[in-house]
């Protein structure tokens, strides 16, 4: 096994395919966890509507309404289990839809000391089941239905990312720039505690990698870039929702803030490979309050790798 290796999807307008929002309005692939109670109904990978079918401009503007479309309880999971099919079960998740994962070894691809039964896998894999991906021009799919499960072994079906592999997979082919994926993440940061901060790092992750993406020529110049923390947040369903939430008093938010980052910032240095890729990287470690939801968390780096 590549004990190591991470594959995190990087191409701008498949970024959301792994979560319920969208970052940009040029996004080709996002998740629906809708709301229980709303009268959507899937058919023939048509989703409908009170009997309407929805066109993918529809669909789009319903993955971007938080009220509607709802975060997912176990978002990173979902980052590893498509990392463990990219990147071991890749000639059946192309070829079909159903694939047999082994338990005990996505627990430890993640870096989980205790068993697939003691970190509930089976059960948190199960509560995707109702969840749908959406990708522009294809159509919307189950992202993910339990077959069988033996001992440490489950079968699992999923239309959802069978169709986004061989998206992804035929894009890449016909482009001189295969820049869909990025391998900067290593798998252990999924085993921290802190979901909220896996995210933000993983964003980070991300934002470096496109920043340096500019072709096999090493920069002459110092790329940099920046994004605000708002932006960051509204990429994590479970964040945004978080800070949203009118219930909760501004200190406690502030603070849930200040905890997600710090860590996010810990993970970013400490479980990705960005700065043994990159030469004088830096990050400025800015914690966002819901005052300052516009300041920018400035990444630069004087050198790219060949």
């Amino acid at each position: 096994m590549h004990k190591e290796k991470f594959v995190v999807i990087s191409k701008k307008n498949y970024r959301d395919a792994l979560r319920p929002t969208l970052s940009t309005e040029d996004s080709e692939a996002v998740l629906l966890n809708l709301k229980e109670g709303e009268k959507y109904k899937l058919v023939d990978n048509a989703l409908y509507k009170e009997g309407t079918r929805l066109l993918d401009k529809d669909i789009l503007k319903i993955s971007v309404n938080w009220v509607i479309n709802k975060p997912l309880k176990h978002n990173t999971l979902l980052y590893v289990l498509y990392s463990y099919l990219f990147l071991f079960c890749r000639e059946d998740i192309e070829n079909q839809e159903e694939v047999v994962v082994d338990l005990q070894r996505l627990c430890k691809y993640m870096g989980i000391a205790s068993d697939a039964k003691s970190y509930e896998m089976g059960a948190k894999l199960k509560s995707f089941e109702p969840v749908l991906g959406f990708i522009a021009g294809k159509g919307v799919y189950r992202l993910l239905e339990i077959i069988k499960v033996e001992k440490n072994k489950i079968s699992i079906k999923t239309p959802y990312f069978h169709r986004l592999v061989n998206v992804l997979i035929a894009k890449e082919n016909m482009s001189a720039q295969k820049y869909y994926h990025t391998t900067l993440v290593l798998p252990k940061m999924f085993s921290d505690k802190n979901q909220m901060a896996i995210l933000i790092a993983v964003e980070l992750a991300v934002l470096t990698a496109t920043m340096v993406q500019k072709g096999k020529r090493i920069t002459a110049y110092a790329p940099k870039r920046g994004i605000r923390g708002e932006v960051l947040i509204c990429r994590i369903p479970e964040l945004r929702e978080f800070v949203r939430e009118e219930s909760r008093p501004v200190s406690s938010k502030n603070r849930k803030l200040k905890r997600a980052f710090e860590r996010a910032y810990d993970l970013y240095s400490n479980c990705t490979e960005c700065y043994l890729r990159y030469e004088s990287l830096e990050i400025t470690r800015t914690i966002p309050t819901l005052k300052t939801l516009d300041r920018h968390v400035i990444i630069t780096c004087e050198k790219i790798e060949q």
